[in-house]
């Protein structure tokens, strides 16, 4: 996984005009099938990666009659969002019983931790669905609708079948198990699906791992041994693996150590990095095809967004998805990306109050200046607050009600510090609306407020402006809102001492989007 190379295998099987696909997204499903073994997919914010696999996926299993396919993810959440959609895309198959649909869960938690659209797919729910329907029809009279007229021996051999279907429910679920065309399963709980198989080289034709450069080396493996074919979807430019920094940090932390022993960790920090940003560094080194070869680098990207209004898109766009070779807007001075954006997602927002939102997909609102606004250590900004909540208590249209986090008018509020977070819910306009950055990942809202909270500053980047100042960070930051982002923080703190990717940002934001000073509408 280094360098790698497929061969395309699919010889046309799969070409297809995509249907309603829009953007470059027929060209990925088609390579993603045909190439073998092994496929890795870049999908930056909103280009529908999830609806990409979903096609991908339902083609496959409809087309390879008999395959199996192994669905993991390091979270739930993103597991069971795209467990939703596939249960939705082959419900016609799944209801003729021509595809077995089976989410797995842990023992322990059972389905606490599973979607509830995904519960008749588990399973206990699977396992009561057969028990069911084979006491059902065994247990009508003879020549009733649904069971036909039987011979005496077959009569005694149904009722011998239906003294037993309740004791035998291990079976069942067992049979239920091995012969599930789509099994989705966290990485976690991967490593336990072998437990009762004892060639589990042979369990999968394919394994897709969603959320690939979330995971951790070992979770990626883990999915990746019960198969034969592989495809990684995921996006190394937003968050990686969780605490990903705090090893970053050990091992530079060893440059000094009197042990040479200890000291040769730092001297291969480098390799560790590299093994720890896997899937990133599948596309930093992507290979040239070999000449007269039918290898190809098997690496593709999304290049067309829909969720973001074009206006609070180009931040991020420009800043972390660059075309490459580079380009630049002589004209605007910023780099051109290689994501663009479907018409679709430039629907207005209609926040007509407080007024200078009316018309305006992207705002900051600057509190350069205000003393009120300052960050506290560890890290809060009680100023913030006060504005965001007066913001939020004054949006006409007020914002969805909270249990209706896909409507339109839904509303999040996004802080790096759980500090701060901690404080937005105390306001009564915010409380339950509040996220961290890192627990929003891979989720949308149609209005987002972002409170950057660090102000003052101490030093170089890192003592400035702290994790903050992480590219992937901002990239999830400033990539949640569909039709209105309003940032709240010091513009002039994070243009000038929030390094290189904040000044992109800042600049793209004067640029494209409103700056209004807190001075002046408060």
């Amino acid at each position: 996984m280094r360098e790698p190379l497929s061969i395309d295998l699919g010889r046309g099987r799969y070409n297809d005009d995509g249907g309603d696909l829009k953007g470059n997204a027929p060209t990925v499903i088609r390579d993603m099938l045909s190439l073998h073994p092994f496929y890795a997919l870049q999908g930056p914010p909103g280009t529908g990666k999830t609806t990409v696999a979903t096609r991908a996926l339902s083609r496959y299993v409809t087309l390879e009659k008999g395959a199996r396919v192994l669905v993991s993810a390091q979270s739930n959440f993103a597991l069971d969002n795209l467990g939703i959609r596939l249960a939705e895309e082959l419900s016609e198959g799944i209801g003729k019983g021509q595809i077995l649909l089976l989410r797995e869960t842990s023992e322990l938690r059972g389905v606490d931790k599973v979607d509830e659209r995904l519960i008749p797919h588990t399973l206990p729910q699977l396992t009561r669905k057969v028990v069911s329907t084979i006491q059902d029809t065994l247990g009508k009279r003879p020549g009733t609708s649904g069971r036909p007229s039987l011979t005496s021996g077959e009569a005694a051999l149904a009722q011998q079948w239906l003294e037993r279907v309740e004791a035998d429910q291990v079976e069942i679920s067992e049979r239920i198990k091995a012969g599930a065309n789509l099994v989705l399963a966290t990485c976690s709980m991967a490593a336990t699906i072998t437990d009762t198989v004892r060639n589990p080289s042979d369990l999968f034709d394919w394994v897709l791992l969603e959320e690939a450069a979330k995971a951790w080396p070992t979770e990626v493996v883990t999915p990746l041994v019960l198969g034969v074919r592989w495809t990684l979807i995921g996006d190394h430019r937003q968050l990686g693996p969780h605490r990903e920094s705090d090893v970053r940090a050990f091992l530079t932390s060893l440059a000094g150590h009197g042990n040479p022993d200890v000291k040769r960790h730092y001297d291969a920090r480098e390799s560790y990095l590299k093994v720890l940003g896997l899937f990133g560094e599948l596309f930093g080194t992507q290979r040239a095809r070999p000449p007269h070869s039918r290898q190809v680098p098997p690496l593709g990207s999304l290049e067309k967004q829909f969720r973001m209004h074009e206006t609070i898109a180009e931040p991020a766009s420009r800043s972390f998805y660059p075309k490459e070779p580079a380009e630049t807007d002589l004209a605007l001075g910023l780099p051109v990306s290689f994501l663009t954006t479907h018409s679709t997602a430039n629907e207005p927002h209609r926040v007509l109050q407080p007024a200078f939102l009316e018309g305006r997909p992207l705002v900051w609102i600057d509190t350069a200046g205000r003393p009120d606004c300052a960050d506290q250590g560890y890290w809060s900004n009680p100023g913030e607050v006060e504005l965001v909540d007066r913001l939020v208590t004054d949006m006409r249209p007020a914002p969805a009600k909270l249990a209706e986090s896909d409507a339109p008018g839904s509303l999040a509020v996004l802080t790096p510090y759980a500090a701060q977070v901690k404080l937005l819910n105390q306001r009564g306009a915010l409380r339950g609306r509040v996220h961290t950055v890192h627990s929003f990942q891979g989720r949308e809202a149609h209005r987002v407020v972002v409170s950057l909270v660090r102000s003052t500053v101490r030093g170089n980047t890192l003592q400035s402006v702290g994790h903050v100042g992480q590219a992937e960070v901002i990239n999830v930051l400033m990539s949640r809102a569909r039709h209105l982002l309003v940032v709240v923080g010091s513009l002039e703190h994070f243009a000038e001492y929030g390094g290189t990717d904040w000044r992109l940002v800042t600049d793209t934001v004067k640029r494209f989007g409103k700056v209004v000073h807190a001075d002046d509408w408060t």
